[in-house]
């Protein structure tokens, strides 16, 4: 798949998209929000053309929390300027 997209000008540019929603309680002892994951099985389905549109809804919910860890971690990672491994590594 090309990553490229066409603006109204003609020229192209990269782009993406996030999508947050709700918190799943997990994440919501941390913040009010969360991007929205989908599971492998619905990656079909949300790009396909011609799916529904409250199918395609339904899917826009917090991930399921037992299928996600939490830990602490540096504080280095409030920066972009830190931009390696050691942010993410536990127990910093």
């Amino acid at each position: 798949m090309d990553s490229k997209f066409n603006r109204l000008d003609g020229e192209e540019s990269l782009s993406a998209a996030m999508i947050v929603g709700e918190p799943n309680p997990l994440v919501g002892g941390v913040h009010d929000r969360m991007p929205v994951m989908l599971m492998p099985e619905n990656y079909d389905r949300w790009l396909g053309a011609n799916s529904d549109f409250d199918e395609l809804r339904a899917m826009l919910r917090p991930y399921d929390v037992d299928l996600m860890e939490a830990y602490a971690v540096s504080r280095a990672v409030n920066s972009v300027k830190n931009d390696t491994v050691g942010c993410i590594e536990p127990g910093q």
